[in-house]
């Protein structure tokens, strides 16, 4: 584990039982392959999962996506005899949580990432847990995911909920770095005597850029005939230009007075408005990049049940499955060519086909325009592996009907159902049962 320099020391009842749970022997054996030589599903308790195969794993993994049981007092299945009964609610989730972070961390490579899906019960728990194993420095953000559109008529809570959260934490900070979502080239339409440029208005446009935030920015520009700018009236004839909002308040310009004496020969009129002259530099990358937010409003629950239902005749199999898309956007900014991915709460398979069709866009896109995320790796060539406990399913339940015993043949179906959607990628695993 690594080693917390922080003076907050975060317990709970049971905590020393859990810390050294993962040091036990496994409770099972299963025929362990040599190395990782495709997609992999496991259907066992995901703790006797990540002891057996630690070592096999030991810095392998690029990125662990995982959606545990949020606490809620209905979706907590796991029933792990590890922990005594008198335990309370969220020392009894902390004890489940901590070993299986503990030894899935040394499966991240060194700029691995995390991703954990949670909600209000336990998010704050949670911080404190990873920044404990992982360290506080690692944490890079908490998302906040919109999970459904609207409030409900039906609920009777105080305030109804419509987020849940992705907490996310670095391996080593120091070299990991999330991939930046290219926007496209830069274009310079127009030209002068000095080159190439682009133009953005000087006015601020912001949400706060208003006269009365920042008075010091609010003065005249003038031109004249000769398209000389200044910040004084010469002639009567000469054109005034002043920020102005569509609200209340007057505008305010991006540059101080000082800045415009300096620079306005940077600056550019067109259509009664004032912009600055961005010139061509050989030396700046020209395409543009943008940062990843930490809200994310198109990825609600529907979707990720349509999806599942659509691969299925019977419907109602699995509640709440994450939609392939999130999960995919996770991928997208956090993994290349060839990385492993791994899920040790699978549920109905969501992380695998969301490697699967990754994998399938990234074809395509190679054989459209040659492009490839990472130099000298196989495009379309992300591994999972997936960790479901066999948890029988009750027999009242829709999935049970169907002829699914248990959550792990879920899994399996689903993750084979999808894979005969995508043709020119490996959509083949094996499946691993443990004695």
């Amino acid at each position: 584990m690594k080693k917390n320099n922080s003076k907050i020391q975060f317990l709970w009842e049971g905590k020393e039982e859990a810390l050294l749970q993962h040091l036990t022997p496994p409770s099972c054996t299963y025929e362990q392959p040599n190395d990782i030589q495709g997609n992999e599903i496991h259907c066992v308790d995901n703790l006797d999962f990540l002891k057996l195969n630690q070592e096999r794993l030991r810095g392998k993994v690029k990125c662990i996506y995982i959606d545990p049981p949020y606490n809620t007092g209905r979706d907590f299945i796991y029933k792990d005899k590890r922990h005594g009964r008198g335990e309370c609610k969220h020392s009894k989730w902390l004890s489940f949580m901590y070993p299986r972070l503990m030894v899935a961390r040394e499966m991240l490579r060194e700029d691995g990432v995390i991703f954990i899906s949670i909600d209000d019960n336990e998010v704050h728990h949670l911080r404190l847990l990873m920044n404990e194993i992982f360290g506080e420095e690692e944490f890079v953000g908490q998302i906040q995911r919109k999970t459904r559109g609207s409030a409900t008529t039906k609920s009777d809570a105080e305030l109804q909920t419509l987020n849940d959260y992705i907490l996310v934490y670095w391996k080593n900070k120091e070299i990991s770095k999330f991939n930046l979502k290219n926007t496209g080239q830069k274009t310079y339409p127009f030209e002068d005597e000095r080159g190439q440029f682009y133009i953005v208005q000087l006015q601020d446009n912001g949400p706060h850029g208003t006269r009365t935030a920042r008075p010091n920015l609010y003065y005249p520009i003038y031109q004249d005939e000769n398209g000389i700018l200044s910040m004084e009236r010469k002639n009567e004839d000469d054109k005034e230009f002043l920020p102005k909002r569509h609200k209340n308040d007057d505008g305010r310009w991006m540059w101080s007075p000082k800045k415009f004496l300096t620079d306005c020969h940077d600056l550019f009129i067109k259509d009664d408005k004032v912009y600055i002259k961005h010139y061509y530099n050989e030396e700046e990358d020209q395409n543009r990049y943008q940062r990843e937010k930490t809200w994310l409003d198109e990825f609600q629950n529907a979707k990720g049940t349509i999806e599942l239902n659509s691969l299925f005749t019977e419907k109602g199999l699995f509640d709440n499955p994450k939609p392939v898309s999130l999960i995919k956007h996770l991928l997208q900014i956090s993994t290349s060519p060839s990385d492993l991915i791994l899920d040790f709460f699978a549920g109905s398979g969501t992380t695998g086909q969301a490697v699967m069709e990754l994998n399938q866009e990234e074809i395509d896109k190679q054989a459209k325009d040659g492009l490839l995320a990472e130099k000298g790796a196989v495009a379309g060539g992300r591994k999972f592996i997936l960790v479901q406990l066999p948890e029988k399913i009750d027999e009242k339940k829709e999935a049970f009907k169907a002829g699914y015993k248990k959550i792990s043949d879920i899994t399996i179906e689903r993750v084979k159902r999808a894979g005969e959607k995508y043709k020119s990628v490996d959509v083949n695993f094996k499946v691993f049962n443990y004695a």
